[in-house]
Parts: structure tokens; sequence; C-alpha cells
């Protein structure tokens, strides 16, 4: 018996939204054909993978079904520097494309550390009390 499989024609569109610093909004347009050109008419979802450089490695893919076209990936804990993304598409008999353009953006995810210095200052009584932090804040 004679297997065939097909993968997608897909030409994704990515814009890139910079949202808070521990988020990457993406989004893509719908494939409409098959990689031998027929209309695509089954298609079951996507695959959103991200790596630490362009060319991987990838890491465990994130699957986003249909309809959406857009996807927010928040920064695990402790994530700093440039991430790369890419997508699939897969199809109801779990086809999946080629990888589309390789997109990225500059996450800061990691916290600044303890303000150190905090002292605090009593003015005369019934004045309040003065807070002073290094650096003149």
């Amino acid at each position: 018996m004679l297997f065939t499989t097909t993968t997608f024609l897909v030409f994704f569109l990515w814009d890139i939204a910079y949202g808070a610093d521990k988020t990457v909004d993406l989004s893509w347009t719908v494939p409409t054909l098959n990689s031998d050109g027929s209309p695509l008419t089954d298609l079951m979802g996507y695959r959103l993978y991200s790596g630490p450089t362009a060319d991987g490695p990838w890491g465990n893919p994130i699957d986003i079904g249909i309809p959406t076209t857009a996807y927010t990936w928040t920064a695990p804990e402790g994530t700093d520097g440039v991430i790369y993304f890419t997508l699939t598409a897969y199809d109801d008999a779990g086809n999946e494309s080629e990888r589309s353009n390789v997109v990225s953006d500059d996450v800061d995810n990691v916290a600044p550390g303890i303000p150190p210095g905090l002292k605090v200052f009593r003015l005369a009584p019934g004045e309040g009390v003065v807070i002073v932090l290094p650096g003149g804040g």
C-alpha cells in the first residue's frame, strides 16, 4: 500500500505587536491552499514554535486551534533576551506544513534587583516621614 502525505503551501504574513515586556502578540494570514495548489478545506490548527536562535532549536510547539489568526505568547519567568518564533499549519489528517518565516522579539522578563539603602528619616515632631532612595528617587 502506498501512502502519501500533503503538506500545505503556507504564506504567513506576520505582525508583531509589542505589549508588555512579558508578552509577544503574533498574528498571521490563514493559508488557503495545499502544497499541490488544491484548495485547503481541512485546516485544523497551527503550531507555534519558539527558540533562542533563528535556526532553532525549537521547543515543544504550542497548539493553537482555528479559527484564530493571532496569539499572545507569554514569556516564562526568567526569560530574557531575543526569542524567535515560527508557525506551522496542520490538517485533520495530522499533516503539518513547512515552517513559516521566522520573527523575533526582545523579551525582558527578569525583575530588577532589590533596591538597596532604603532609609527612613524622621523630621521634627508633627512634620511627617520622608523616605529617601539612593539616586535621588
